[in-house]
């Protein structure tokens, strides 16, 4: 394999000069930005690493089972867990998301356990 494979293989999908539009950084096209801030792209971004294996007992992204008892809690009370972080987990799981960016990655991960935000 040669180095500028090995370089792309794993080089950074998105930036933060990307999402922050410095001057410096590359520039990502319009359409790109709105694709990296998507809730599928954020729960990658942030949360994947704990959620996708069940790290430090996070419930596994699509286990319905486990995400049940949360949802029977409410948006506004998963929120909040996110927020300020629950055991292992950070508070806004080490991200720099809004409340409102937070909200929308619940939602997605309430929705791939075949879950919905009440």
């Amino acid at each position: 394999m040669s180095s500028n494979s090995v370089a792309e293989r794993i080089r950074p999908v998105v930036t933060l000069g990307d999402i922050l539009g410095s001057e410096d950084a590359p520039q990502m096209g319009s359409a790109a930005l709105a694709v990296a801030k998507t809730p599928e792209s954020m729960y990658q971004g942030a949360c994947m690493a704990c959620h996708s294996t069940g790290v430090a007992n996070a419930p596994k992204f699509g286990d319905k089972a486990a995400w049940e008892p949360r949802a029977a809690l409410g948006i506004n009370a998963l929120l909040q867990t996110a927020i300020t972080g629950k055991g292992a987990m950070p508070p806004k799981g080490g991200s720099a998301y809004s409340d409102e960016e937070l909200s929308s990655v619940i939602e997605y991960m309430l929705s791939e356990a075949g879950l919905a935000a009440n």
